[in-house]
């Protein structure tokens, strides 16, 4: 099958290929231990910085790391370290699943990435754990507001997009020709007429048959 006959699909990243809030506790305890300090201190630090943010997807680790620093007396050197190149919180907080799905997928789809926030995080998350070598160079779109008219129009005609929040699936599919599916592994009452799947492997399924 040649490239350009290949389905191309793109997945979210945070909760749809790795375990974001898993990430955090991890790091979390990494970071917590560094500073010398208590859970309940570090958390009212975070909240803080959290709150400062225009939108989640703001979240820059570097200027956390700075705060952290201001407030604590530790290098940020070794905080960024902690956050940046510690793989083990990263890869650890893939789902179960994730891995042999994009094995699968990659030997008959183009695989590419739509998500959002800080460009250097989201990377970071790709590389550590892992799964950065499965995802074509062309088709990683990350973007700190990624449901701007502009963004979506320029998603590639007919792709198929996989992720885990409701509204961004509603949105996109105002867009006809994209198939875009929600990966609800709470598997909420909400959403009646989505395509609605609860694992990354009904997504094996739907695709390839």
């Amino acid at each position: 099958m040649s490239k350009k006959d290949k389905k191309i699909v793109l997945f979210d990243i945070d909760n749809t290929l790795i375990d974001s809030e898993k990430i955090g506790r991890l790091c979390t305890k990494k970071i917590v231990q560094a500073c010398n300090t208590s859970n309940e201190k570090f958390e009212k630090i975070l909240n803080r910085y959290v709150k400062s943010l225009n939108s989640s997807t703001d979240f820059n680790p570097d200027e956390l790391s700075e705060l952290l620093t201001d407030n604590f007396k530790v290098s940020s050197i070794l905080l960024k370290k902690i956050i940046f190149e510690k793989k083990d919180s990263y890869y650890k907080s893939l789902f179960t699943e994730t891995v042999e799905v994009l094995e699968k997928l990659k030997k008959k789809c183009i695989l590419g990435i739509f998500s959002e926030g800080q460009k250097k995080y989201q990377i970071t998350k790709l590389i550590n754990s892992g799964i950065f070598k499965f995802f074509d160079n062309n088709y990683i779109g990350i973007y700190r507001r990624k449901l701007k008219k502009k963004v979506i129009d320029s998603l590639p005609f007919g792709a198929i997009v996989v992720d885990d929040k409701k509204y961004v699936v509603e949105e996109l599919l105002k867009r006809k020709d994209l198939t875009v599916y929600w990966l609800d592994r709470q598997k909420s009452d909400e959403g009646l007429g989505l395509n609605r799947i609860s694992s990354l492997n009904e997504v094996v399924k739907k695709v390839l048959g």
